[in-house]
């Protein structure tokens, strides 16, 4: 049986096209979406206020192992392209973990 791993990857919503076109691109064709997360990070807080306004999204998507780093390859690419003049990172994160269906 081939190895598993979910790809978390956690993103402001402003990159929310970006992101969509890069799975799309890396032909990832299977994934579940949080579309509002609120928080705070290394980018500040995401609150969806007035005085912080803005909130992050998710994708999880469930990959062969063999797969991971060529779509992490995807998102970093994205976020060199992204990075351009910014004197903050870009407000992207991946995470890889284990994964194991159990039904």
């Amino acid at each position: 049986m081939n190895s598993q791993k979910m790809l978390l990857v956690v993103y402001s919503e402003f990159l929310e096209t970006l992101v969509r076109d890069r799975l799309e691109q890396a032909r990832v064709t299977a994934f579940s979406e949080l579309p509002r997360l609120l928080g705070r990070g290394e980018a500040g807080p995401a609150e969806d206020t007035r005085i912080w306004p803005g909130h992050n999204c998710a994708i999880f998507a469930v990959l062969p192992e063999t797969e991971v780093e060529r779509v992490v390859q995807a998102f970093r690419d994205l976020v060199a392209e992204q990075q351009g003049g910014r004197t903050h990172g870009v407000p992207l994160r991946a995470f890889v973990l284990p994964c194991e269906q159990l039904i």
